[in-house]
């Protein structure tokens, strides 16, 4: 028969670790570069690259237990998208394997569009169609958070995820009319990553030597800590990853 264990008074009951971090910014912000320099919370680091090549970031990893590495080219038919969709879900079972270090997948942007075309069936997809979908993202990311891991996510600006119809960026149109509801759970923090003095959403389009530029952090949202909500990291406390979940108190 099952028995629940018992706390005394002033005990606690051990600390979870691992969560989901979702890193927002425009090109060239940093996304992936945070998302890698994550050694000093979790080790290994599995890194499931949906976007352009990370040699010269991966590089320069400097976690003792090294990292494991899974790439994800642009995929044309249905039945090379569901097998990617496979080879995502064996990397993160892995990573679950193993109990511990940083997941990471990079850039959400292109790893729904291959989940899309795995289980929708067809681009004029109603709501009801988007379950499968839906399910198979959540079960990815729960399923890692679930077993301790750190899950970094990032993605493109918020403004091409979440825009109304006639919203623009940059003269395109960005309208999603169904999907995302796996995205409704709440992650341990949204972080709109920037650059001083660019601010938060404007363009990147530098004129000068971008080492004049400052990298800065924003905490949009916390779970649990609406407190420290626009809080900004670059100023006292270095923009990484352990100094966003310090500030959220995650670890």
């Amino acid at each position: 028969m099952y028995q629940p264990k018992r706390f005394q008074p002033g005990d606690a009951p051990p600390k979870r670790k691992g969560g989901i971090i979702r890193i927002f910014g425009l090109e060239g912000s940093g996304k992936s570069q945070l998302a890698i320099n994550s050694w000093d919370i979790a080790q290994p680091l599995f890194y499931a690259n949906y976007d352009r090549c990370a040699s010269h970031l991966l590089k320069a990893y400097k976690g003792e237990a090294g990292f494991f590495y899974e790439e994800f080219g642009k995929l044309d038919s249905r039945a090379d998208a569901k097998s990617a969709c496979e080879r995502l879900d064996a990397f993160a079972n892995a990573a679950i394997s193993v109990g511990d270090g940083v997941f990471v997948i990079d850039n959400e942007n292109n790893e729904w569009s291959i989940t899309k075309k795995a289980y929708l069936p067809n681009e004029d997809a109603a709501a009801k169609d988007y379950d499968d979908a839906n399910e198979f993202e959540r079960n990815i990311r729960l399923g890692l958070e679930a077993a301790g891991i750190w899950t970094v996510i990032t993605t493109p600006a918020k403004q091409k995820w979440f825009g109304a119809r006639t919203s623009t960026l940059d003269g395109e149109t960005y309208y999603e009319p169904y999907g995302w509801a796996h995205t409704k759970f709440m992650a341990t923090a949204e972080v709109w990553l920037y650059r001083s003095p660019l601010s938060p959403g404007a363009t990147i389009t530098p004129s000068g030597d971008m080492a004049d530029y400052k990298y800065l952090a924003e905490i949009r949202t916390a779970k649990y800590r609406a407190a420290v909500e626009g809080v900004v990291l670059g100023e006292e406390k270095p923009v990484t990853l352990r100094g966003i979940l310090e500030v959220v108190k995650a670890i």
